[in-house]
């Protein structure tokens, strides 16, 4: 058994020599006698050999000796060595296998799912080739018939660019026109003797029925078709019949052409306007626009007290409101904080039950204002003016009544400038200047040459020539309050 052990591992190759226990003999009794006797010389010859012989076999015992104490203490240990070896061999190497065997598994399965993805992103790409092509043939179309449609409406605009500058270029000479023939009607029917004027008055009943303003008939006598057409347009709008016809019409031309100015029906629809026009750093001024009937302004009509004052005042009330609803969702959105800043213009007629006590107290004002320098109709306007809306300052004989007196103090408003409609000549405004300056206000001053400037002329024409009880005009001046032409209005 221990040779068998020992020849595997050749660091112990051990051989047990036969003849160890006669050299352990040997060496124990180096010098005992033989039993053949010998010669002295042959004797002496022999004594180193034996002694070598006897070396030899005691270095062999001992080398045995330390072989077999190698053997017993590191046989045991080489057994459980190799053992381990054996155990770990066998072990790891299954787990091994497996572990490989089991990744490539993996590595399989992940192969034939990029490989299914990447079928799967070749078909879906061909498809979206496909896609793009098909899109960009039908862009290709479009914009060719973009194109075409631009030639065409490029020719269109052109043509009526053309068109509407030869309207443009002709409009100045035939509104001059209208207005010249419309002065010269005017005049016409106010020198008409009282007899026409009850013959005509006579004759209204007539036209009631599609509701004809007061001697438009004579006016359009003497128009060629293509001017009387504009102002059948107008009587229109006070007929129940072409109301409606009349009103979307002027909608859908003038208004439409005229945004900037008529912003909507109520302040709430200007509000889109109001944000373009900021946008563009342009300032805006509301304006309620409220006219009076053409036949009672111009002295053919009598009046109707109807009680919508107070409807027009809640609705200029509500363009303030809007209006400064709308400054103030600006400065939120905005981190300039240099104040808000809108305008609401406010008529004045509008905003009583009966304009005329307006006119009343420019009369009393007329009255107890002395003629000062050069300033014409309607005077200077001073801050003690409103006294006399306290019963116990009015001097004199008055126009003013108690009603008057009512209505303007429930206006609640400032009344410096209560002629809008007066001419404003240089010394007035010399004069206003001086006033700004010396008590530190801004003074604004604004040119208007609006829709009364007729019914204005008209009224002045027929004080002049004696008609004062069929008159509104209060001038006591010979010329009108306004500027006869618009060269005169633009000099000024």
């Amino acid at each position: 058994m221990l040779n068998t052990v020992l020849t595997q591992y050749p660091i112990f190759q051990l051989t047990i020599h036969p003849s160890l226990p006669q050299i352990h003999s040997a060496l124990t009794h180096p010098f005992s006698p033989s039993k053949k006797a010998t010669d002295p010389e042959e004797e002496e010859r022999s004594v180193p050999s034996v002694l070598t012989s006897k070396l030899q076999s005691a270095f062999t015992n001992s080398s045995w000796r330390a072989k077999e104490e190698i053997v017993q203490y590191l046989l045991s240990p080489m057994h459980r060595i190799h053992g381990a070896h054996s155990k770990l061999a066998a072990g790891t190497d299954h787990d091994i296998a497996a572990g490989v065997l089991g990744f490539d598994g993996v590595c399989k399965c992940f192969e034939e799912l990029e490989l299914c993805r990447e079928g799967e992103l070749a078909q879906v790409l061909s498809e979206s080739q496909i896609h793009l092509k098909t899109l960009f043939s039908e862009l290709q179309k479009r914009y060719k018939h973009r194109d075409q449609l631009q030639i065409e409406f490029e020719a269109w605009l052109t043509e009526k660019a053309e068109q509407m500058r030869e309207q443009i270029n002709a409009l100045p000479a035939d509104i001059e026109h209208l207005i010249a023939s419309l002065e010269k009607k005017a005049k016409e029917l106010e020198r008409m003797t009282a007899v026409q004027r009850k013959c005509r008055r006579s004759s209204r009943d007539s036209y009631r029925e599609c509701k004809v303003p007061q001697g438009i008939a004579s006016i359009l006598a003497g128009f060629d078709s293509d001017l009387a057409f504009p102002l059948v347009l107008c009587s229109s709008a006070k007929g129940n019949c072409l109301k409606q016809i009349t009103k979307a019409f002027v909608r859908r031309t003038f208004f439409a052409q005229s945004v900037q100015f008529i912003g909507g029906d109520t302040a709430h629809e200007c509000v889109p306007l109001l944000e373009s026009l900021c946008a563009k750093n342009k300032g805006t001024l509301f304006t309620y626009s409220v006219e009076v009937d053409e036949v009672e302004a111009t002295g053919g009509g009598s009046k109707k007290s109807v009680l919508v004052y107070k409807q027009i005042v809640q609705e200029m009330i509500g363009s303030i409101d809007v209006a400064a609803d709308f400054k103030d969702q600006r400065a939120s959105r905005s981190s300039f904080t240099a104040g808000r800043r809108m305008w609401v213009a406010v008529k004045l007629s509008a905003l009583l039950l009966d304009a005329q006590s307006l006119a009343n107290l420019s009369v009393y004002l007329i009255k107890v204002h002395p003629a000062q320098s050069a300033i014409t109709f309607p005077r200077y306007p001073r801050a003690s003016d409103l006294d006399c809306l306290t019963s116990d300052q009015i001097k004199g004989e008055t126009p003013l009544t108690e009603q008057d007196i009512y209505d303007i103090k429930d206006l609640h408003l400032d009344l410096v400038k209560i002629c809008s409609h007066a001419q404003e000549n240089l010394e007035y405004l010399e004069q206003s200047l001086k006033d700004a300056k010396a008590s530190n206000y801004a003074l604004g001053v604004k040119l208007v040459r609006g829709a009364y400037h007729l019914h204005e002329m008209i009224a002045h024409e027929t004080a002049t020539f004696g008609h004062n009880n069929m008159s509104l005009s209060i001038s006591p001046d010979p010329h009108p309050p306004i500027w006869p032409t618009k060269p005169e209005t633009n000099m000024c």
